[in-house]
């Protein structure tokens, strides 16, 4: 079912398309009728059991959102929250941060274009921290380079104001969570954690082999990435990117700290990273 003002195009455009599901949703590029304006319809497929909470957390997160749309911030505006089983969310085109550093290049070159990468992240969550909310899903599938050079940071139905305590809340995967999320507390920090974590997996680090949350004491999944990756997903990395660029390492460090007041604030760590990047070095694209 496609929602009310939402029909298919002549079946040559191929709308609606499936642009893909988690384990909560599933999301479809559509267009609506009257505006011929393209949108995404997300649609629930998780348990019926946890459909009522997120249902509130969506519609939570579109009360924090709507207040930001004169402002224009780097985040995909919900235009109607999940109600019901779907929802319909502003249409963001371009490429998932996952998909933008291309297999084979050099470490130097991978290294500048993920500093690249990170100053576009860091500079998108700034603009929603400026308004004291926390993301807390950023992972580098949730964060889109637009034709524009841009990075617009996607999927916010878990959007919370900073310092809002609520324990069970959702949140994004846990390797990409900051603990203190993990533990039902979001700070203004919290969503720069998760772009350390997310710059890390762009640099090669394997999440992949971590154990599965589930299999976790509460204690051991709380300590996050910092606690089971540094020892795992990095041991093969580190020591080449420590021999390459410790600053940078060490600014990743500090960005997934388990501990949020020892993270550099926003302005410092825009500020690091467009120190130790060169914008003549390379025609790599931006």
């Amino acid at each position: 079912m496609i929602t009310k003002n939402m029909k298919q195009r002549d079946m040559k455009d191929d709308l609606p398309k499936r642009l893909g599901n988690g384990g909560i949703a599933e999301a479809w590029l559509v267009q609506d009728q009257e505006t011929a304006r393209l949108a995404v319809s997300k649609r629930l497929i998780c348990d019926e059991h946890f459909r009522p909470a997120i249902r509130l957390a969506s519609q939570r997160a579109h009360a924090l959102l709507q207040p930001l749309i004169p402002y224009r911030p780097k985040i995909q505006i919900p235009y109607e929250p999940f109600w019901g089983d779907e929802a319909i969310y502003e249409y963001i085109p371009g490429t998932p941060l996952n998909e933008t550093v291309p297999q084979g290049l050099a470490l130097e070159e991978k290294l500048y274009l993920v500093k690249r990468r990170l100053i576009q992240a860091v500079d998108a969550i700034s603009e929603l921290a400026g308004k004291g909310l926390v993301h807390c899903d950023i992972r580098p599938e949730n964060m889109i380079l637009t034709p524009d050079n841009e990075v617009f940071l996607i999927d916010p139905d878990f959007t919370l104001e900073a310092g809002d305590y609520r324990r069970k809340q959702f949140h994004g995967p846990v390797w990409f969570t900051a603990p203190e999320v993990l533990r039902g507390s979001p700070r203004s920090t919290s969503d720069l954690f998760s772009a350390g974590v997310s710059a890390w997996t762009l640099l090669g680090a394997n999440l992949s082999i971590l154990p599965s949350p589930v299999a976790l004491s509460e204690e051991r999944m709380e300590e996050g990435f910092h606690g089971a990756a540094s020892k795992e997903s990095l041991k093969k990395i580190r020591p080449v990117l420590e021999g390459e660029d410790p600053e940078f390492v060490r600014l990743l460090d500090g960005l997934t700290d388990p501990n949020p007041a020892h993270r550099p604030i926003l302005s410092d760590c825009i500020a690091s990273l467009r120190e130790h990047v060169d914008e003549s070095a390379y025609s790599l694209p931006m």
